[in-house]
C-alpha cells in the first residue's frame, strides 16, 4: 500500500477512523489482474449490494455518507475482508462428530440400558 496517497487524502474522523473516498480506498486494494486495483464502482457495490457468502449470507462494506460523498475507512475494509474470509474458511475448527454406532453396538447399549432399568425398577423380564 502506498502511504503517500493516504496521507494526502482528506481525513475526517468518525469513531476514531480516518475516512477516505472510494477512489482512494480502491487504489489501495489489489485487483484480479497483475499490477491493477479494484475500481471505485466495486467499492460502491460492496457498500450498497454487498457480497454473497457461500452459505447465502450477505456481507456489506461499512461506509458513511457525508454530504454528497460516500466515505469508508481502511479498518472497515479490513473488517469486510475478515468477514468474507471467515465465511469461506471458518476460524474455528469444526467439532469432531462422534462415529455412528454399529447395529451390534446399538443392541448391546439397548440391552445394557434395559438391564439397568430393570435393576432400578426391581422388575425382571
Amino acid at each position: 500500500m502506498s502511504d503517500t496517497v493516504l496521507q494526502d487524502a482528506p481525513a475526517p474522523l468518525m469513531n476514531g477512523e480516518r475516512l477516505f473516498s472510494f477512489t482512494t480506498i480502491a487504489a489501495q486494494i489489489p485487483g484480479y489482474r497483475a499490477n491493477s486495483h479494484v475500481n471505485s464502482s466495486t467499492v460502491f457495490r460492496w457498500v450498497t449490494k454487498g457480497v454473497k457468502t457461500p452459505d447465502g449470507g450477505l456481507v456489506r462494506l461499512e461506509a458513511v455518507r457525508l454530504g454528497t460523498a460516500w466515505k469508508t475507512s481502511l479498518e472497515a475494509v479490513a473488517r469486510f475482508s475478515a468477514k468474507l474470509t471467515e465465511a469461506v474458511l471458518p476460524l474455528e475448527a469444526p467439532q469432531p462428530v462422534a462415529p455412528t454406532p454399529t447395529p451390534n453396538q446399538r443392541n448391546r447399549a439397548a440391552a445394557a440400558a434395559h438391564e439397568e432399568l430393570s435393576s432400578v425398577l426391581g422388575t425382571r423380564s
